[in-house]
């Protein structure tokens, strides 16, 4: 049986995973700022606002997992999925209490859930894998996307430093491409962005990914 955590379920990529994933022959738990509609016996909700530090919250994460880990699990994989663009505008147009939770969201909750995913199976001898959905973002600054740029960035390496850290650990960062998500819809309406008729074009020009056709692609190349 395999066992996986995938934060941010309720739209999008994440849904995608959800769905893809769900099955008889996985575990899953899911972390969300709210519940989600499944009812299976073999999916674990867990309510958690990312953008609220709440060590509690961790608390019972690691209890849940740690439960779960008690069953025949022969795979265990983290999707580290969830991320929050905030408002897109120059850094000095920001609030400050935003940029907040921006980094508690895309940095300080992601780190926090990894280390406690380590905690809990760095001794077991069974398939560990990390995967952290990334973005071109991560390696190309953007008009107006500074606060994700450099979130995206930041996971980046956090995710090459368990590589050398923790060799039992299969870990990726995962660039999935521009996708057909609200994000996008987003990025499309904020009209003073310099890049704003790239994505414009990958919209008009149906060049914009479906998130089904993403996971079954990562699937092949990193779960299976």
């Amino acid at each position: 049986m395999n066992l996986f955590i995938i934060t941010g379920t309720t739209k999008g990529l994440g849904k995608s995973f959800l769905d893809f994933l769900t099955s008889d022959e996985h575990l899953i738990i899911t972390i969300n700022r709210q519940e989600i509609g499944y009812k299976q016996n073999n999916i674990y909700s867990l309510c958690m606002d990312l953008s609220i530090i709440d060590l509690d919250k961790i608390n019972d994460f690691e209890a849940l997992f740690s439960r779960l880990l008690t069953k025949n699990i022969k795979k265990v994989i983290f999707i580290n999925n969830a991320f929050s663009m905030g408002t897109l505008a120059k850094i000095d147009e920001l609030e400050n209490t935003e940029i907040l939770k921006i980094f508690n969201v895309n940095i300080v909750s992601s780190v926090l859930l990894i280390k406690s995913f380590i905690h809990q199976t760095r001794y077991l001898s069974i398939d560990k894998r990390i995967l952290n959905i990334s973005s071109g973002a991560a390696r190309k600054a953007i008009d107006g996307w500074s606060t994700y740029c450099m979130s995206k960035s930041s996971l980046e390496m956090l995710i090459e430093g368990i590589k050398i850290e923790y060799s039992s650990y299969k870990c990726f960062n995962i660039d999935p491409g521009a996708m057909d998500t609200q994000m996008q819809s987003q990025i499309r309406d904020f009209k003073k962005g310099t890049d704003n008729q790239y994505f414009l074009e990958l919209f008009r020009n149906k060049k914009l990914k479906s998130t089904n056709e993403v996971v079954s692609n990562i699937n092949e190349m990193y779960i299976l």
